[in-house]
């Protein structure tokens, strides 16, 4: 069994290589951020679980877009649980399997580190937002978000999410329009549907101001 799980890992390893940085892989930096105190909008410079794997993703750069944008588009098999509480039972309690919602959560990490950096990656990005489950399409806005597009850009994304049926995708647009682009908000009828972003008029987040401009 030992040697069969190892071969496993070994051809993984080599069908899905991924750019890496002082022999680990973006996936480990990935995972080294603390989800608990990681906080794009704050200060971790005297935080060394932040430092490391914040340097590390941003000399991968560029390189680490299609991890990421696998990672964003991440679906969990049919019987993943079913298989992790197997092999709980079996006494092997430490073992894990990264769910689809594990794996996004850190290419949205990623790409906030990366910051205008991910700029490449947009349109493969704004083509996850109008395909595939609602997760991902959520999780693929919340990038674009953070890296920070220009107008002329971000504006016909949100726009076109706003105007479809009313989901979660639907208010998530209809809050960064009103946060980010008030006028075109209001003659989308943004603040009708939804009156209560009005109040977000005068309080723009501050770290996505960029892509007011």
């Amino acid at each position: 069994m030992a040697m069969l799980l190892l071969g496993v890992v070994v051809v993984y390893r080599c069908l899905f290589q991924e750019p890496a940085f002082r022999g680990k892989t973006l996936t480990y930096w990935l995972e080294k951020l603390d989800h608990e105190t990681y906080m794009p909008s704050a200060s971790h410079s005297n935080d060394p679980r932040i430092i490391g794997p914040i340097r590390a993703i941003k000399e991968i750069g560029t390189n680490g877009m299609p991890t990421l944008i696998k990672l964003l588009n991440s679906k969990d098999t049919i019987g993943t649980c079913s298989l992790e509480s197997f092999v709980h039972w079996l006494g092997w309690r430490s073992f894990h399997i990264t769910k689809a919602s594990e794996k996004r959560s850190l290419a949205c990490n990623g790409f906030e580190v990366l910051g205008k950096e991910g700029m490449p990656a947009v349109p493969r990005l704004i083509q996850l937002t109008k395909t595939g489950n609602e997760d991902v399409r959520l999780d693929a806005l919340e990038c674009l978000i953070s890296i920070k597009p220009n107008k002329d850009i971000m504006l016909p994304v949100l726009t076109e999410l706003f105007n479809q049926s009313d989901t979660e995708l639907t208010r998530e647009a209809a809050y960064w329009l009103s946060s980010l682009y008030p006028d075109e908000a209001s003659k989308l009828s943004v603040f009708i549907k939804y009156p209560y972003y009005k109040q977000h008029l005068f309080a723009p987040p501050v770290k996505n101001q960029a892509m007011k401009n």
